[in-house]
């Protein structure tokens, strides 16, 4: 859990509401998407370099009236807690893990959301082909505002990619 407290207290140094340090991310998160089998990581030499959850079932603030999905709800995936380590920034794993998770949606879909001034997370996401989908509004969490994005990728592209990303299931001894 120190990867994520180093990065919560990061991202309000830099201005960033959506990791609240001692809110969001609980150590109870992680627990459960490892748990449910949705927590998945990059480690080397024991060390977790890069981590995000993919559940397959959106929550019910991904229903908001005013967000302008194209993907449809069933079988669309959505991305959480995307982490990597500082010492491991520019090495292409946010895209790896992101490239991951395309391959376990099962219709390619997936929705994620980050913080409107997220500025390198929004970028990554544009150029992974994912379009903007509207403000999505977290009431449990201040009213904390995030934008939200989706990305269909074909059928043919999934497997080309999964045969080139090196992921493996969290386990609760790398925390």
């Amino acid at each position: 859990m120190a990867l994520f407290a180093r990065e919560a207290d990061r991202m309000q140094r830099d201005g960033l509401d959506q990791w609240q340090s001692g809110i969001y991310p609980l150590t109870e998160h992680i627990e459960a998407d490892i748990r449910s089998g949705y927590g998945w990581g990059v480690a080397s030499r024991g060390d977790v370099l890069a981590y995000l959850s993919i559940d397959d079932t959106p929550g019910p603030f991904y229903d908001a009236a005013n967000l302008t999905w194209k993907t449809p709800r069933e079988g669309t995936w959505v991305m959480h807690r995307l982490i990597v380590a500082e010492e491991a920034r520019g090495m292409g794993l946010a895209r790896k893990l992101i490239e991951f998770a395309v391959t376990q949606s099962p219709n390619g879909h997936l929705r994620a959301d980050t913080d409107p001034k997220n500025t390198p997370m929004r970028a990554l996401f544009e150029r992974l082909g994912f379009r903007d989908a509207g403000l999505l509004t977290y009431h449990e969490l201040n009213d904390l505002q995030c934008v939200t994005y989706e990305r269909w990728v074909h059928s043919v592209v999934r497997r080309q990619m999964s045969q080139h990303v090196q992921v493996h299931p969290a386990r609760f001894g790398w925390m």
